[in-house]
């Protein structure tokens, strides 16, 4: 296997996230949402869906969904709408979903469909984590058919940080990122299982080339440590992603509760390296986010909570093509608290060039990554992200879709009217919208013009507004195939002048 121990030699540090530079007017499209950056837009596949936590898509198109009670449900293509699902698997009968337990990742076997098998992450009813195989069966599965991977050694004893990185590496095993319990002092015991990356095969083995691996029978090796723990020092591994570019293993490690000291970071696995958490945790950090002591591995990326919430998810390496070429190989990872998802760009030599913001509302308005848990690549190229909640009440989420289109929207340049107000009762008003089409395409520019007249034509219209009165004149351009809203603008009428007579003064 390749060292996962790549040339990450600049940590980046975001001083604020929630008040970015960059901003760009948000634009409201008829038809398909605005997916922030030019070219891409955004749509959600299938909503109604009870705290759903992952998704894989099938070679086929079709999706398979995991809930966090363990009930699995299994949809048409993403292409084809509208999306339905149907019943695929149903674990809730031994998953334990209080609190932060529950049933939390999906893999698909890299050797699928030919190995037609799927693995699930989850808690079990016996109070600890596993995971385990399953056969997939074309529409279904079946609970009968599990084969246990992997287990934790010791029952979990708290109620939270399960974790949930997991992913499969270019040698077919597989790498878990388990949390720490609640119990931050395990996280830096070799013999504990929590608060780990482990790695192992397929068939549950251990790789012979582990850190922590002597031959010993058995979990432990000869000085108790895990055979299993490939890095350690973590607090709440959520989600993580193998990039076969560079061999890097990257994960969200969601920080504290104490929003006046917490960090966001996210970390890239290395054998035998210790990650730091507690000690590089809310205290032993330097301004910048790494860690004090050299000892830990410093976070690739690190951002403050600054006094606000926050809790990274875990990204994707993009690998896809509908996506125009500079995304290739970028990192696209969210915030569950904060509702966005954000790129990392890395050079050769695994170096953090250049990052920002993907689906932001501060930064770019739009929609934002409500709840995002999960963000996956479809075989198509687009840009999967689940969201487990989309209002907090009945805690149903929905499974969200961002692609690429070559035919894109127009662009608005400038909105101007003149004059924006004048004395009534009659105000004749010019109104000029500039916009470009990025294809080159003719435009139309239709105005409502806000006063119960006809709409007009043009990207320059002339009107006359009857007051008194205050009108909001509107328009949107089109190309043919896609609309935007260029704003509005405000339109005052005054009251006409009263005549007034001056009287001469008496004696005059």
């Amino acid at each position: 296997m390749r060292s996962l121990a790549t040339a990450i030699k600049k940590n980046l540090f975001l001083s604020s996230l929630a008040g970015a530079s960059l901003l760009i007017p948000a634009l409201l499209r008829t038809g398909p949402t605005l997916a922030q950056l030019p070219g891409f837009q955004h749509a959600t596949v299938i909503s109604g869906l009870l705290s759903p936590t992952s998704a894989v898509v099938l070679p086929d198109g079709r999706m398979i969904i995991l809930q966090k009670n363990g009930f699995l449900r299994i949809t048409g293509p993403i292409g084809s709408p509208p999306v339905s699902g149907s019943t695929y698997m149903n674990l809730s009968g031994q998953t334990d979903g209080t609190a932060e337990h529950g049933a939390i990742e999906l893999l698909l076997d890299p050797a699928f469909p030919d190995e037609p098998y799927l693995y699930v992450f989850y808690s079990h009813l016996s109070g600890r984590n596993r995971v385990s195989r399953f056969t997939h069966l074309g529409a279904s599965a079946s609970p009968s058919s599990e084969v246990i991977i992997w287990e934790d050694p010791q029952p979990y004893q708290n109620c939270c940080h399960t974790g949930g990185a997991f992913a499969f590496v270019d040698d077919s095993t597989m790498l878990l990122a388990i949390g720490d319990d609640f119990r931050p002092q395990v996280a830096q015991d070799p013999g504990s299982a929590f608060g780990k990356i482990h790695r192992f095969r397929k068939d549950g083995s251990i790789p012979a080339d582990n850190p922590f691996h002597d031959g010993s029978p058995g979990l432990m090796n000869a000085q108790g440590v895990l055979q299993s723990i490939y890095s350690l020092g973590l607090r709440n591994p959520f989600r993580g992603a193998f990039d076969p570019v560079s061999a890097m293993f990257l994960l969200g490690e969601v920080g504290g509760n104490d929003h006046t000291v917490a960090w966001e970071d996210l970390h890239a696995a290395e054998p035998g390296g210790n990650l730091g958490w507690p000690a590089c945790g809310d205290q032993g950090r330097l301004p910048d986010g790494s860690c004090q002591d050299p000892q830990y591995i410093d976070p690739v990326l690190a951002y403050p909570h600054a006094g606000s919430g926050a809790s990274v998810t875990g990204g994707v390496f993009y690998q896809g093509t509908m996506f125009p070429a500079e995304w290739q190989g970028r990192y696209i990872y969210g915030d569950y608290v904060r509702g966005w998802l954000r790129y990392l760009e890395f050079n050769g030599a695994g170096d953090v060039v250049d990052e920002g913001p993907f689906l932001d509302t501060v930064d770019l308005g739009g929609v934002a990554a409500t709840s995002v848990v999960k963000l996956l690549e479809a075989p198509d190229g687009s840009l999967l992200y689940v969201s487990i909640t989309d209002d907090f009440q009945d805690f149903t989420g929905s499974v969200h879709r961002i692609f690429h289109s070559v035919d894109q929207a127009p662009i608005c340049d400038d909105l101007m009217a003149s004059p924006l107000s004048g004395p009534g009762p009659l105000l004749e008003v010019t109104l000029e919208c500039t916009a470009t089409d990025p294809e080159g395409a003719p435009l139309l520019h239709i105005w409502d013009l806000g006063d119960g007249s006809q709409p007009d034509t043009g990207a320059v219209v002339q009107h006359t507004f009857v007051g008194p009165g205050t009108f909001m004149p509107q328009v949107v351009v089109s190309d043919g195939s896609n609309s935007v809203s260029c704003g509005q603008v405000e339109i005052t009428v005054g009251a006409p002048p009263t005549a007034q007579i001056d009287l001469p003064l008496d004696g005059s």
